[in-house]
């Protein structure tokens, strides 16, 4: 599962944690999810998903060959089943996001990730003071998504695990 979360890995490092904000507004989780959008980070958590469920499909083929073909006929359904857990990723990176930037800030990142390419204006953001406090948050963000990502990965793998053994007990094979 190493492999899945590279990509997640990755784009987690363009953030960190930052002192935790002491309130959010109630428009700072939906603003963070925009700049998550943005930021094309919700983008490689959903592309997460079928890379897990690739892993389980395989490790449990490789167990069961005899079930390869009962295996395989279960994991579009699941597909689908676990596409709402990608979701639950999101939300716990939107409200660590949502907890260290106001309102104001999480707009202003955003704007910046899908505005102008232009080095100067580039350079303006990155020497803002949002733009400084965006790469200063970058090293503990990115653990601690890590971490979240490692823990969601693990939780998603067994419960894709335990389903492919339920349907294939539910189909009367013994494991």
């Amino acid at each position: 599962m190493r492999k899945c979360f590279a990509v997640l890995t990755l784009l987690t490092t363009l953030f960190a944690a930052a002192p935790l904000r002491a309130q959010t507004t109630s428009d700072g989780p939906a603003l963070a999810r925009q700049t998550l959008d943005a930021l094309h980070m919700t983008e490689a958590m959903r592309a997460a998903l079928p890379n897990i469920i690739d892993i389980v499909q395989k490790k449990l083929t490789t167990e069961y060959p005899q079930y390869s073909e009962q295996i395989n006929n279960v994991i579009p359904r699941l597909r689908v089943k676990f596409q709402s857990h990608v979701d639950e990723m999101i939300g716990i990176a939107a409200d660590t996001l949502a907890r260290r930037f106001s309102s104001a800030e999480l707009s202003e990142i955003r704007d910046f990730a899908v505005g102008t390419k232009d080095p100067a204006a580039q350079a303006a953001f990155r020497n803002s003071p949002t733009g400084t406090k965006f790469r200063a948050m970058l090293p503990d963000f990115s653990q601690e998504m890590k971490a979240a990502g490692e823990r969601w990965g693990a939780k998603l793998g067994q419960e894709v695990d335990d389903e492919i053994k339920a349907e294939l007990r539910r189909q009367g094979r013994a494991l």
